[in-house]
């Protein structure tokens, strides 16, 4: 592993506009769930922030519960129409959550959220289990002492690093153990994945419609805000299949 101590190119000045991160002040929950109608379906998108505190996890699945908890009392509250109204009733297409949730599935540290509930009702796409990632899954929080680096600087640039190994090492902040910091500045000790992946979209498989099916067509993770954030923003390409067609 390379240490954090190798020189790298010339940094850029903090822009006046970054600040500190927005997140880092805000606490408790905060659980935004947003309605888009069509014509023929409804789609529910739960969004949801954690705190930041490494000690929060017992916090942080309490608010996945009441996550859970909201999400079917919001789906009891708009589901079941009368006779009459059946005729115009909305289809759920898909049930999608996101959000940054500030847990990732490798830290040991994790391991409560990484077994919570939530990952039996809702699918990620970037998991093969609790405690362990796709290969292809990249971290998605970014070690801030190097945010400014100009090898970081562009979408492009930041891309480039992302795409390798000893890139990846080098700006992403990786899984820590109990009985290590999580800043990597100086670390000797074998880094594990391909970094901390706090940010997720999850969805629903199955269930929203008989014989209807929801599945990730395209994953990616995205550069395009390098130097404005600390983390690699994520999107990923729904395909519901109706039995009849995709949409």
């Amino acid at each position: 592993m390379r240490e954090r101590g190798k020189k790298r190119g010339r940094r850029q000045e903090k822009p006046d506009y970054a600040g500190d991160d927005a997140g880092q002040g805000l606490s408790g929950t905060s659980v935004v769930q947003l309605i888009e109608e069509t014509a023929l379906s409804l789609e529910i998108l739960n969004r949801l922030f954690s705190p930041v505190t490494l000690c929060d996890s017992s916090v942080r699945c309490e608010q996945l519960d009441m996550l859970l908890e909201w999400g079917a009392e919001f789906k009891r509250a708009t589901s079941g129409p009368t006779d009459e109204e059946k005729a115009l009733e909305d289809q759920v297409a898909f049930d999608v959550i996101l959000g940054d949730l500030n847990f990732d599935n490798c830290s040991s540290e994790d391991k409560l959220e990484q077994q919570h509930a939530l990952f039996t009702h809702y699918k990620d796409p970037c998991r093969l289990g609790p405690g362990e990632d796709k290969p292809w899954a990249l971290g998605t929080l970014l070690d801030t002492s190097g945010l400014y680096d100009e090898e970081v600087s562009s979408p492009e640039s930041l891309q480039k690093v992302m795409e390798n190994e000893e890139g990846r090492k080098e700006y992403l902040v990786f899984p820590a153990s109990k009985n290590h910091c999580p800043s990597q500045k100086g670390r000797k000790i074998p880094l594990k994945g391909n970094g901390r992946r706090i940010d997720y979209i999850l969805y629903k498989e199955e269930g929203l419609q008989p014989d209807w099916k929801v599945d990730i067509e395209e994953f990616s993770f995205i550069t395009q805000l390098a130097g404005l954030t600390d983390h690699l923003s994520v999107a990923a390409r729904l395909v519901v299949s109706t039995g009849e067609e995709e949409t």
